[in-house]
């Protein structure tokens, strides 16, 4: 009797190393891989379902057997080798979530996706509206709740170029390469109070397969000042309103407290140091960001 087989079609967008090392990370596992390169194709990630170029594509494969499993993902959609045996389904098609990993894969954002998907080859003759099907269900955020939890979504363990290309053309998210480097260093990095609300450790389940070498910066120096109209970082101007009462303390606390928020977006470290000048009372200090996180009322402390 023929071995029923398990087919990877792959969407793949200009990341060869995250290509590679899948491919390498499934050898003697996964049947046969077959690579969509929707770059080369000229189409978008929407666009290949609605089209017929999958169907065509697996019309055009000969010795399929029935049962034959054709597993749709992303190249970072990543299912660990040793539950590839689940990656089946009995009726048209299954859609799993996976848990996204950023930049490690000890490195787990508390929240999961709709990710990759698998469907018979059987099905792919008997349903002639299966893509038409696949495609709707994506778009049904209400869905997540019904998937199985199978695998991660990497994020991030692609050089910054392929990271940001990777982001437009799958997700529609317009990133600069300073940017991703700035929160990739906040991840890896991530300050102590923060890390159990944004972390979760899970003993690195892929072995650190598709991990890419990574330094954190070393700590530097953040020039604040502070104004009746605002305050400035690093030539950067955040002006703000200040209310009539003060619920957590002096108007000095409030915009210290204001302050806060506003260093997140410049992804400061705990061991960077600010050095503020204060213009409304006319003094300079310099003090470390953890020490100056802990000396006021904060909402993020």
């Amino acid at each position: 009797m023929k071995k029923n087989n398990l087919i990877n079609l792959i969407l793949y967008n200009n990341e060869p190393e995250l290509l590679e090392k899948r491919m390498s990370y499934y050898e003697g596992v996964v049947d046969e891989f077959i690579i969509i390169d929707i770059k080369t194709l000229g189409i978008s990630y929407d666009e290949v379902l609605k089209s017929n170029y999958v169907k065509d594509l697996i019309k055009s494969i000969p010795n399929l057997n029935f049962d034959d499993m054709f597993w749709l993902s992303k190249v970072n959609e990543i299912i660990p080798k040793e539950l590839i045996h689940e990656v089946k389904t009995y009726g048209d098609f299954e859609v799993y979530n996976h848990t996204i990993l950023n930049w490690s894969d000890n490195l787990s954002l508390n929240r999961i996706i709709m990710g990759s998907c698998v469907f018979s080859y059987s099905s792919v003759l008997r349903n002639k509206k299966l893509f038409d099907e696949i495609s709707f269900y994506y778009t049904q955020p209400y869905n997540i709740t019904r998937n199985k939890l199978l695998g991660y979504s990497l994020i991030g363990f692609q050089n910054l170029n392929e990271l940001s290309d990777f982001l437009n053309v799958f997700y529609g998210l317009n990133f600069t390469i300073q940017e991703l480097l700035d929160f990739k260093i906040n991840m890896i990095s991530v300050d102590p109070i923060n890390k159990p609300l944004v972390l979760k450790d899970i003993d690195c389940k892929l072995g650190g397969h598709f991990n890419i070498n990574f330094e954190p910066r070393p700590p530097k120096n953040f020039d604040v000042i502070i104004e009746e109209e605002g305050v400035w970082i690093d030539s950067k101007f955040y002006k703000h309103d200040c209310p009539k009462n003060y619920v957590l303390g002096t108007k000095m606390d409030y915009i210290k407290n204001e302050l806060l928020f506003l260093l997140q977006n410049h992804f400061v470290l705990d061991d960077d140091t600010l050095v503020i000048k204060n213009k409304t009372e006319d003094k300079t200090s310099a003090l470390k960001y953890i020490d100056f996180k802990y000396s006021i009322p904060s909402e993020i402390t």
